[in-house]
């Protein structure tokens, strides 16, 4: 390729870049415009430096300061070749103007401070802060000092720190005027009136990145960039719909150090992520409830007070290299009025890195990992991990970190029905299992359980009701009292039976068991509940001591000895007896009722004097008697005058055919 070649394409890439040039842009209420795309840049917070990174424009970068915490690994080998000029803190205007720089980006307004070596309200001499006073001059007027147009409140300026105090004014106009550009993220205005009124959200992490993409003339990469965090967002907004809601927290950010002017040891206050900033962000895109969504503001100085009302299940605890999680739980720990609280006995909490809560290209990640986080916490649910900072803390750290303090870590067993370690994550029981003190059984073959279940008791759920016809029963003697038969060993028996008569466990109920010999061992009445008259005669057939004494041994229990024989009844109706057995009831029924009347008609014979039986025929010729009439009205016709005479049966007259009672 000849040098003209190269310098005619060189000279098409300039023209290129300078096409989208000059671009006006407004950021919190300041004006700036570019005449040329920016190439050495210098950004002063954590989230403005990876939102830098995710749009490739590291080769841009000159210079980063305050770093919160480790930078997102994705990000890490990029950012390993720009130069740091405050790990630990702001660049220094010496800095800024040594790499000259002709951008400088801002998570937060103090990025843009006037120094000053005097109090901002008061005028008193104070300790020297801020950043520029000598590229810029005095930082005054419109634009900068926001005392005079910024919004006020109990008789301060509202400004970026939400209380007035150490506020002071920033230079973003003059370095405008010094040829150096600026972007401050929009959550920070300098005055809270020009920040997006309401809650921030996922349209405020977009619009943000398509204005740098606007500035750096890359509306395309900007565009796929919000496409990627879109997409963090939404696998989040679905995992939300799926699971359960109402987990209540706290975004705790700072303890101690950051509510000095409002904070007392009657009245102590803390400083946590409030209802309109990226902390709310997040919690609301993880499916958290804020417990100070209501409070205006990124983060706001509130009393404890308010947090042990609210009841959080979960305390987010905010990590960074200046200001650690450790710290936080420490204070916690050592405070009487945190002892008493389920999220600090539980140790519910979520270490989540400061440059997460700062609006950035790891937002929707961390939202990701956040409802990850609390549900594992909580339920044992889902695991996400995409590596954007969120973690939990190991219960034995925990133990070490605050031992000998108002109030130590204990692990406290998962509650009855959840699986688990001492201290957690405790998980819902499966269903066919109960769990009591976070160890989980296995319910016995031929039994289910419903989810949750804390005892083998609820090992016989069935799945429904059964058109059960028939059942079998019989009794037998087993080496226990009444009393030493449990809950377990009754379940252990019925599985046996079942097992023994191939039905379910459902199928088998114990009716009674009763102590006898002085409680030395019990007598236990069982049915067998089946489908049919086939199933019952096939089960009352096999069923005997030695089958059900195999199945005994194999869950667990002595042997059994069979008093009663098996049986079998109809439910809901008359006993199970064969058609012959009814025929011969109803046949012998008849022909006792047909003796008793026999019998009856004997005794009255008897009563009348008359033989109980008659012989066939006489055995003499009959005698010419005189006739009277009989005075008994049971007969009719006539007994003979003459003496008796030992004929049949009794010494009665052999009675003539007319002598018969009326029918015989």
């Amino acid at each position: 390729m000849s040098a003209m070649l190269r310098a005619l394409i060189a000279v098409l890439v300039l023209v290129g870049f300078a096409a989208g040039y000059p671009v006006k842009y407004t950021v919190c209420g300041v004006e700036h415009t570019l005449t040329q795309r920016p190439s050495r840049v210098v950004t002063m917070n954590q989230g403005v430096t990876e939102f830098m990174l995710a749009l490739g424009l590291h080769k841009e970068m000159v210079g980063t300061a305050y770093l919160d915490d480790d930078i997102w690994p994705r990000y890490k080998t990029e950012y390993d070749k720009i130069p740091e000029l405050n790990k630990r803190g702001y660049a220094t205007e010496a800095q800024i103007n040594s790499s000259r720089a002709d951008f400088v980006l801002g998570s937060y307004a103090s990025a843009f401070n006037e120094r000053s070596c005097n109090n901002a309200l008061t005028g008193a001499p104070g300790t020297c802060r801020g950043i520029f006073n000598v590229t810029t001059g005095p930082c005054e007027g419109a634009g900068s000092d926001w005392f005079v147009g910024g919004t006020m409140e109990n008789g301060k300026p509202k400004l970026h720190n939400n209380t007035g105090a150490n506020s002071r004014s920033t230079c973003r106009p003059q370095l405008h005027a010094a040829g150096i550009g600026t972007w401050l993220e929009p959550t920070s205005c300098e005055d809270v009136a020009l920040r997006q009124q309401g809650a921030a959200s996922e349209e405020t992490v977009y619009a943000a990145i398509r204005q740098l993409g606007q500035i750096f003339n890359i509306p395309s990469v900007a565009e796929n960039l919000v496409a990627d965090i879109k997409y963090d967002f939404d696998v989040a907004e679905q995992t939300v719909k799926s699971l359960p809601s109402g987990i209540k927290a706290v975004w705790l950010d700072c303890v101690d150090r950051c509510c000095k002017d409002v904070s007392t040891p009657a009245d102590p206050h803390v400083f946590v992520g409030a209802g309109t900033g990226p902390p709310n962000l997040i919690m609301k895109e993880a499916g958290l409830e804020n417990v100070f969504k209501d409070d205006v503001g990124n983060w706001k100085c509130l009393p404890v007070s308010r947090i042990m009302e609210a009841k959080p299940d979960v305390m987010i605890v905010v990590h960074a290299d200046w200001d650690t999680a450790e710290g936080k739980i420490q204070w916690m720990h050592n405070r009487s009025d945190f002892c008493s609280a389920n999220f600090v006995k539980k140790a519910d909490y979520i270490k989540i890195p400061f440059s997460a809560s700062t609006l950035g290209p790891r937002n929707g990640v961390a939202a990701l990992d956040l409802l990850s986080a609390a549900l594992k916490l909580k339920t044992g649910g889902i695991e996400l991990n995409f590596k954007s900072g969120v973690e939990f803390f190991q219960q034995d750290w925990l133990k070490q970190k605050t031992a000998g303090l108002m109030c130590p870590y204990v692990p406290a067993p998962c509650q009855p029905g959840y699986e688990g370690p001492p201290g957690g994550p405790c998980t819902l029981c499966k269903a066919d299992t109960y769990c009591l003190d976070g160890k989980k059984q296995t319910c016995p073959s031929s039994t289910s359980a419903p989810a949750g279940s804390s005892s083998i008791s609820q090992c016989l759920t069935a799945g429904g009701v059964e058109p059960y016809t028939h059942e079998v029963k019989f009794q037998v003697k087993l080496p226990f009292s009444k009393a030493t038969f449990d809950a377990a060993k009754q379940i252990a028996f019925r599985v046996a039976v079942a097992e023994t008569a191939g039905v379910t466990a459902a199928a088998v109920t114990i009716k009674d068991v009763v102590d006898a010999r002085r409680a030395s061992f019990a007598l236990v009445d069982t049915i067998v509940k089946v489908l049919s008259k086939a199933s019952a005669d096939k089960i009352a057939g096999d069923l005997n001591a030695d089958k059900l004494n195999t199945r005994l041994k194999a869950n667990g229990l002595p042997e059994a000895e069979m008093v009663k024989a098996p049986s079998i009844s109809k439910i809901g109706g008359n006993s199970g007896l064969s058609g012959g057995a009814i025929a011969g009831i109803v046949i012998g029924s008849i022909v006792g009722a047909l003796l008793i009347f026999a019998v009856v008609v004997l005794i009255m014979r008897e009563k009348q004097g008359q033989p109980l039986f008659m012989p066939l025929h006489d055995t003499e010729e009959p005698r010419q008697t005189e006739q009277k009439p009989s005075t008994n009205p049971s007969t009719i016709g006539y007994v003979t005058d003459t003496q008796p005479t030992q004929s049949g049966f009794g010494m009665q007259p052999a009675p003539t055919q007319s002598q018969y009672p009326m029918g015989f």
